[in-house]
């Protein structure tokens, strides 16, 4: 057990705001702390587990990010793109990419990316598609956040063919199939995110927000409801009532085991993103706490 240090009770914040990030904070770790248990040395999808873990605050030093490190070097390597992309996402943000022992892989990977670049400006999800296999736009703005987090940025060729067939595949709603990756691979680059196809992309999403406040069709659901969240963070819209709504969703349908009926890594990652958005990097030294020892639960000193 730890009390919350002081510095999460900023001046200017009610008791009540403070309450509720630590009922977030709570989340996160009984999230993470079950998540571990169960999956630490076999999690189902290792570098969306370990993106998820770095999108929380939690730090790269950690153990777990250790063994998710040691897990990726000893298993076949992905036989799809996205994978593969992000790989190399994971470990550009983790720090892990200047490690030698992951330096010819990433060369290989890195080439392969480029290779893989077809006429269009897109990529297929396939490491040797046939012709017919049409490029993809969330494949591609995965691609491109991997090349983002290696130094591509808008302005280079690659970068502006691969965005400009995003763009021009926007469905008639404004949005995009798994709009969160395609507003993380356009930010990825420095593609400007107040563009009018990404407002547009944002308002339609907000439009589908269901009355309890998550996403989903025919009713709301945490996974669903998670990459709304993320995608509207990404678009710097931290403070919109709309994300608010969804972190209540999600901190709402948390299981008494900690998990939630699906996609559990990615509700962690869209609270724990949410939370270091609207109250800053502050939060870093209790997140590394909860990393590094045993997830304990946390207390307000505005509590009774």
């Amino acid at each position: 057990m730890i009390v919350t240090p002081d510095f999460l009770f900023t001046e200017g914040r009610s008791a009540r705001d403070d309450a509720w990030f630590v009922e977030v904070g709570e989340v996160l770790a009984r999230g993470w702390k079950a998540y571990l248990e169960r999956y630490r040395y076999s999690p189902p999808d290792i570098p969306g587990t370990w993106l998820a873990w770095l999108d929380s605050g939690l730090p790269a030093e950690a153990p777990a990010c250790a063994e998710f490190v040691q897990l990726l070097l000893h298993q076949p390597r992905p036989s799809r793109l996205t994978e593969q992309a992000r790989v190399l996402t994971a470990l550009a943000r983790s720090g892990y990419a200047i490690h030698s022992e992951w330096a010819s892989r990433i060369h290989e990977t890195l080439e392969l990316l480029f290779d893989t670049c077809r006429r269009d400006g897109g990529w297929c999800d396939a490491l040797q598609p046939q012709p017919q296999q049409p490029s993809c736009p969330v494949v591609t703005a995965c691609v491109l956040e991997a090349l983002g987090a290696f130094g591509l940025r808008w302005g280079q060729p690659m970068a502006q063919h691969a965005v400009r067939f995003i763009l021009a595949r926007q469905e008639e709603t404004g949005l995009w199939t798994d709009l969160w990756q395609v507003f993380a691979g356009l930010a990825a680059v420095g593609y400007d995110l107040t563009a009018i196809g990404v407002r547009r992309a944002v308002r339609g999403l907000k439009e589908l927000q269901n009355d309890d406040g998550g996403w989903g069709t025919p009713r709301s659901t945490p996974g669903a409801t998670a990459v709304a969240v993320l995608a509207l963070l990404i678009a710097d819209e931290p403070d919109c009532p709309e994300v608010q709504a969804g972190a209540e969703y999600l901190v709402g349908t948390q299981r008494a085991d900690g998990f939630w009926h699906e996609a559990t890594a990615t509700v962690l990652q869209a609270l724990g993103r949410y939370l270091r958005a609207v109250h800053g990097p502050a939060l870093s030294e209790l997140l590394h706490d909860l990393a590094l020892g045993d997830c304990p639960v946390v207390r307000s000193p505005h509590a009774a």
